[in-house]
């Protein structure tokens, strides 16, 4: 049933002490080179055109354009212009709205009072088709299958109606609006995702007017109830979600430019969130993302901080405590931040805005062991690590630890325990080995992992969003 699953392993040798306290290194490369572009302020990352490398795209609101950079396969891009009439383009997110098997494009228009997709016709020509007119001042858009129809549903952030909304899919790409909230003052973010894990999607939210970070638990029926998760979270800006501590419950962070602060808000498991607080330094930070940047299975935060002109990384120890580290000090004031392997290499690489017209990506320069100075060491213990990134779309990456040649088995479960895949089922060296699981055709929802063998059997969860 499932035969589209690819799947990629790669091993290595744990390394020592001495690499593991290494710092990761940047290298920045152009994306834009140069392209016209006025008030940039948004992008994503996809393969866009299908031909397996990463593709960028972007939202300007000063010249009102949705581009996209193509990549060749070799990190050089040439741009292309979806549309010039989004008017002040404010947000971008890519996915595949219409399940005809290419990438379209979804867009804020800011001044337009638009949500908009853009049909993408296997040739990445794109016809643009309105999803709504009367989202007051959208600020953000995203996708996902709300409802568990098979078809993707919008949502949208709207600042100037304080609204955060759903708008349902017929699955014949017709939408009907459905509003969470109307109570958001000032509302700039959202996004979705099955944040209490009882197999439903619900909502999460930034309004920097109110100071608040909300989520809206749906109760199966696309009935939603708000949740505060903070009323002090002064001009919020953007907030996302992933299981920061590794503990299989979601968290939340977010960019809290009005306090210059970067929090992340720990999950007890019964949705009550603490805040931690990464940075109070962070001059007037605009965007957050998160990934394990230096592969030590673990999550660390990046940010945009604008007042400063610096996009920085803040590296978790294992613990949950932060160590701010530069990626760039001369980005003139970065409006986002994004994490991707954008050249394919294992590594996360991060994308950026710099000025109001160039979009640049850092290349991750990982580590690498130097002789005489790094000893070989092994695992002291069987480990399984939690999948990353988690939730994820299509591809994540489970990591086991073996501290002696063990024969295992890792497979992936559905939520009734039906067997989906099988990663490994033979003998395996002393070491750190990683495994790429793609999702292809699962619908979204938890699914479990499993590594067994002699002595051993460990389970876990990851979440699955399309």
């Amino acid at each position: 049933m499932f035969k589209s699953y690819g799947l990629k392993i790669f091993v290595f040798v744990a390394l020592s002490i001495y690499q593991l306290n290494a710092q990761v290194h940047f290298t920045p490369h152009s994306v834009s080179n140069n392209f016209p572009l006025s008030g940039l302020i948004a992008a994503d990352a996809v393969d866009l055109d299908g031909d397996g490398d990463i593709d960028i795209l972007s939202a300007s609101h000063g010249d009102d354009k949705i581009t996209w950079y193509e990549n060749n396969g070799f990190q050089e891009f040439t741009a292309h212009v979806i549309s010039d009439t989004a008017e002040g383009a404010y947000s971008v997110y890519a996915l595949d709205v219409d399940n005809d098997g290419d990438i379209d494009v979804l867009s804020a228009a800011v001044l337009a009072d638009k949500v908009v997709w853009y049909e993408n016709d296997g040739m990445e020509n794109f016809s643009e088709h309105t999803i709504s007119i009367n989202a007051m001042g959208p600020r953000s858009v995203y996708a996902i299958d709300l409802d568990a129809d098979n078809d993707i549903d919008v949502l949208s952030a709207s600042i100037g109606d304080d609204k955060v909304a759903w708008y349902e899919n017929d699955s014949a790409e017709n939408f009907s609006e459905h509003v969470i909230s109307d109570t958001a003052a000032g509302a700039t973010s959202v996004i979705a995702l099955d944040i209490d894990q009882d197999g439903d999607i619900d909502v999460l939210s930034a309004s920097f007017l109110d100071n608040k970070i909300a989520w809206y638990e749906n109760d199966g029926e696309e009935n939603f109830s708000e949740y505060i998760i903070t009323a002090n979270a002064t001009a919020v800006l953007a907030v996302s979600a992933i299981d920061v501590d590794g503990d299989a419950d979601i968290d939340i962070f977010a960019a809290i430019a009005g306090a210059d602060k970067v929090a992340w808000y720990e999950n007890d498991g019964a949705e009550n969130f603490s805040e931690h607080v990464i940075s109070e330094d962070a001059g007037l930070v605009l965007s957050v993302a998160a990934a394990d940047l230096d592969g030590d299975a673990d999550i660390d935060i990046l940010s945009a901080l604008a007042a400063s002109d610096k996009v920085v990384w803040y590296r978790n120890d294992g613990e949950e405590n932060f160590r701010e580290l530069l990626i760039s000090a001369n980005v003139d004031f970065p409006t986002f931040v994004i994490a991707t392997d954008l050249d394919n290499d294992l590594d996360i690489d991060v994308l950026s805005s710099a000025g109001n017209n160039e979009i640049i990506w850092y290349e991750n320069q990982s580590p690498q062991s130097i002789s005489g100075e790094t000893p070989v060491t092994f695992p002291e213990s069987l480990y399984l690590y939690n999948n990353f990134p988690n939730p994820f779309n299509s591809a994540t990456v489970i990591t086991v630890d073996l501290p002696i040649r063990t024969a295992a088995s890792l497979k992936i479960y559905d939520i009734q325990g039906r067997e989906i895949a099988q990663l490994l089922d033979n003998p395996l060296a002393a070491g750190r080995h990683r495994f790429t699981f793609q999702s292809g055709n699962l619908a979204s929802g938890v699914y479990i992992y499993q590594l067994s063998g002699t002595g051993f059997n460990i389970t876990k969860k990851m979440i699955v969003l399309k």
